[in-house]
């Protein structure tokens, strides 16, 4: 159930603090960002927030991870932020900067309250680009106008405005409030319709080929790894709803980051394992998973795979070749750095992967979007040498990538956040969805057994989506 409560009730500041920032546009004279937040006296339902979101703007946001209690969840945009091509991401830290160095802000210090901006960035700017990811552009960085947000159980709520010179400040307050209101009006959730796989009957034979010519490759010693990735195309009778699947994903998934970015008509949804990197007060933290086989049917078949997992030759040369990447690249923006000296397992509801997990200082006035940029793609979702797998990617893979299995994530105004790996994720739109899962090539690669790892990491998304 969401409950009431009146915009103004909750940020009491927000008339002084706009009068404030537009005699700062008018001396700049530049739009300037208000950002004010205040704690929200309760819960609320995340999802139908989200799903709410609809209501009042054609782009709406929710990052959570479930386990740790952390939930975004915004609406409306007040700001956005692109970047294009190889400098995407210089590009929109820049601008993200520019944004909070003149901002007007009344919010506490803590990571994920006040001003936080959601984005993410195309797997490869310089792939060709198809018309179904038209609105994800080659990096965004935005910042919803409402946003309520919470750290176990200190929840806040915040709203952030452009205000220009000749804006309405009495006009912008009215308008905040009535789609304030229309976000918490209760709304009756109904099941999503069942979907159906849309045939492809060359998806394999496709597949194999890529498969062969990687290995190929691999032999001539042009590639060390490409990781290859395929699509499935679903289909419902009438729109699948996002509500539904989101919330069979926080169930089924806790452990993963949950996200979801619609814009524009389009969302881009899935449940990562992996994260990319994250940036707290004084850590670095990275995460990197390559490395998979199925879940056992039985605890004792389970333990059984896990063991061969981690005495697997072939899946522990796949996840060194990530660790060396890694490790070198984040080593360069970390006074120290640590991992752990073997990998470890995790284990999700389908697949379990060899992990590890990266622990440092970071350098001075380090910014999450720089630790990003050095760091994507890893080999786990690209390849190495990167150029050549990257244009063995762009050649074999016959669908756009868009977002998949590129950063998406959170920044707060310190340059503070985390960001995953657009991994086990899907565009949805109206009635059809289009779901995305890769596998590692090295040498002594398998094209059915690569083929038949892709199939269960897509039974999570198909679980939820509600494939029968």
């Amino acid at each position: 159930m969401i409950h009431r409560i009146e915009l103004p009730v909750a940020l009491q500041e927000l008339h002084n603090l706009l009068s404030k920032g537009q005699q700062n546009a008018r001396r700049l004279r530049q739009p300037v960002l208000v950002s004010v937040a205040q704690p929200l006296a309760y819960v609320p339902d995340y999802v139908q927030l989200f799903v709410g979101a609809r209501r009042i703007s054609e782009f709406g946001v929710l990052w959570a991870h479930p386990t740790e209690d952390f939930w975004i969840v915004g609406a409306g945009q007040a700001v956005e932020a692109k970047g294009t091509g190889d400098e995407r991401f210089h590009q929109i830290t820049t601008a993200h900067k520019g944004i909070i160095d003149s901002a007007f802000i009344e919010a506490p210090p803590q990571t994920g309250v006040g001003p936080v901006f959601v984005g993410g960035s195309r797997f490869d700017p310089q792939a060709s680009k198809s018309a179904e990811w038209h609105g994800f552009p080659d990096a965004l960085l935005a910042l919803p106008q409402l946003v309520v947000s919470s750290i176990g159980q200190e929840v806040w709520v915040t709203v952030n405005v452009m205000i220009d010179p000749s804006s309405d400040i009495d006009g912008m307050e009215t308008k905040l409030k009535a789609q304030w209101n229309e976000l918490l009006e209760p709304m009756r959730e109904v099941p999503s319709p069942r979907a159906k796989i849309v045939p492809d009957g060359d998806a394999y034979a496709r597949w194999r080929q890529g498969v062969v010519e990687t290995l190929a490759a691999i032999e001539e010693g042009r590639l060390t790894k490409a990781t290859l990735a395929h699509t499935l195309r679903l289909t419902a009778e009438t729109p699948l709803r996002l509500g539904a699947i989101l919330r069979h994903l926080i169930a089924e998934q806790p452990n993963c980051r949950i996200f979801a970015i619609d814009r524009e008509g389009s969302c881009f949804l899935g449940a990562t394992p992996e994260q990319l990197v994250g940036l707290g007060n004084d850590a670095v933290i990275a995460t990197c998973l390559a490395g998979s086989l199925r879940r056992g049917d039985s605890d004792e078949e389970d333990i059984l795979l896990g063991r061969l997992l981690l005495g697997s030759n072939k899946e522990l040369r796949e996840h060194s070749i990530v660790v060396d990447w890694i490790s070198e690249r984040l080593g360069k923006l970390c006074r120290e750095l640590r991992w752990n000296d073997a990998p470890q397992l995790i284990k999700l509801s389908s697949v379990q992967h060899l992990a590890t997990t990266f622990t440092g200082q970071p350098s001075l006035d380090c910014h999450v979007l720089d630790l990003v940029a050095a760091l994507h793609p890893t080999p786990a979702v690209g390849g190495t040498p990167l150029g050549p797998a990257l244009e063995a990617i762009r050649r074999l893979e016959k669908r756009d990538r868009g977002w998949y299995a590129g950063p998406i994530g959170w920044v707060d105004r310190r340059g503070r956040g985390e960001f995953g790996v657009a991994i086990r994720s899907a565009l949805v739109r109206g009635n059809g969805a289009l779901l995305y899962a890769g596998a590692g090539i090295v040498s002594g690669s398998d094209p059915e057994r690569e083929f038949e790892e892709t199939s269960i990491k897509f039974k999570p998304l198909l679980s939820a989506i509600g494939v029968g």
